[in-house]
């Protein structure tokens, strides 16, 4: 996906003539750079040690698994060491930062396991949990609107209303072709024929809408590997504390 997406936006960029000084890298490249920084090298120690502290006091219930994400602590830690050209300011915002995510995740715990049906999970994710304020501001003005309040967008009505085309790989499809339509099929190159470009196109439509029925299927396998060992960590921590949560976001 990565691979097709890259070429479709880099035909973007030459066919339409787009130019923009600002480029969203996408989290593979920022996790990279704050893992790589000083503040980086050190994250991992400072979540855990944060988390254990914070479970100890019984501060929080949540113990923060999750230890690919800590580059979001170490992402804001990092920023905090340039601006203020310290070290052990960006180590203490990082200590924070790991902090404020236990806490949100205990704060949403209830709403997140009522909602997905999943006992003892808890979400302690800055790209996710900090959006929640915003979300109960936004669901309350939904309810204050009638019609808004008595529609149906979740996937089930989709489907239900739209049938196949509401299916995520037809969805994937489409969208693969649309944006294959804009990158390949307006400024097609000199010596490139229109069977040819017509096999980009389609071949980017069937890129996204397999991604969109593989990805829900691996997200689940890795699931399934990683519940034994979040459950054995969660009986190991209930010996000591009872309300111990723990998480697999």
């Amino acid at each position: 996906m990565l691979s097709s997406l890259s070429d479709v936006g880099q035909a973007l960029v030459t066919n339409l003539d787009i130019s923009r000084s600002v480029y969203d890298v996408g989290w593979p490249t920022a996790s990279a750079i704050a893992f790589g920084t000083n503040v980086g090298l050190a994250v991992i120690p400072i979540a855990l040690v944060v988390n254990i502290i914070l479970l100890v006091t019984r501060l929080t219930k949540t113990l923060n698994m999750d230890v690919w994400n800590y580059w979001h602590f170490a992402f804001i830690g990092s920023m905090v060491a340039v601006a203020t050209d310290s070290l052990v300011y960006g180590l203490i915002a990082t200590a924070l930062a790991a902090a404020l995510a236990l806490f949100l995740a205990d704060w949403t715990a209830f709403a997140v396991q009522s909602f997905y049906d999943l006992p003892d999970i808890s979400i302690p994710h800055l790209a996710t949990a900090p959006g929640v304020p915003f979300a109960i501001l936004v669901n309350w003005i939904f309810e204050k609107v009638p019609w808004l309040r008595k529609m149906k967008a979740d996937p089930k009505a989709i489907r239900k209303k739209w049938g196949i085309f509401g299916e995520p790989v037809i969805l994937g499809l489409f969208i693969g072709l649309i944006l294959g339509i804009l990158g390949y099929a307006f400024n097609i190159p000199e010596g490139q024929t229109i069977l040819e470009t017509i096999s980009l196109i389609l071949g980017v439509g069937m890129n996204l809408a397999a991604v969109m029925l593989i990805l829900p299927r691996m997200v689940a396998i890795l699931m399934e590997g990683m519940i034994p060992v979040s459950e054995a960590a969660r009986d190991f921590l209930k010996n000591e504390h009872q309300d111990v949560r723990y998480t697999l976001a």
